[in-house]
């Protein structure tokens, strides 16, 4: 059965990020994956949130060995109450990028994933958080066996 990997890519960012931020600067700062309960119910606690966002898929040579390539973004979403101010989400935006900057990783069926270069976008206040958006483009290639 041919398998794309999506699962197991989910599993490897995640693992990652778990593996990565609990031996960090930040191990007590909660860390949420999309879909997954959490959140805007932390109360006064800061915390993040991990979002996958595959774009589109090719096949970028043929078989025996074809590969298909995936494209797309992982965003790390911090959140902080503004009493703590911005300096803080960037200490934290700093931690996040570190750990996916220029990285190859792979978990099970997931294909090698590579990191690219890391961005922010500040949102400012948004419903009583300060918002800073890590967005880390990455490809992923998967050999179709």
């Amino acid at each position: 059965m041919i398998m794309s990997g999506f699962a197991d890519f989910e599993k490897a960012v995640q693992t990652r990020m778990s593996e990565q931020w609990a031996a960090g600067a930040y191990p007590s700062l909660p860390v949420f994956y999309e879909n997954y309960a959490h959140g805007m119910e932390a109360g006064d606690n800061s915390f993040i949130e991990l979002i996958l966002r595959d774009g589109e898929g090719e096949r970028i040579s043929i078989p025996p060995a074809a590969i298909d390539r995936y494209a797309g973004v992982i965003i790390a979403q911090i959140f902080v109450r503004p009493r703590f101010g911005a300096r803080i989400a960037r200490q934290y935006a700093d931690a996040v990028s570190e750990i996916f900057k220029w990285m190859q990783f792979e978990t099970g069926q997931s294909g090698r994933i590579t990191c690219k270069t890391p961005s922010i976008i500040p949102l400012g206040e948004v419903d009583g958080w300060i918002q800073i958006n890590v967005s880390i483009p990455f490809q992923r290639d998967k050999i179709d066996d």
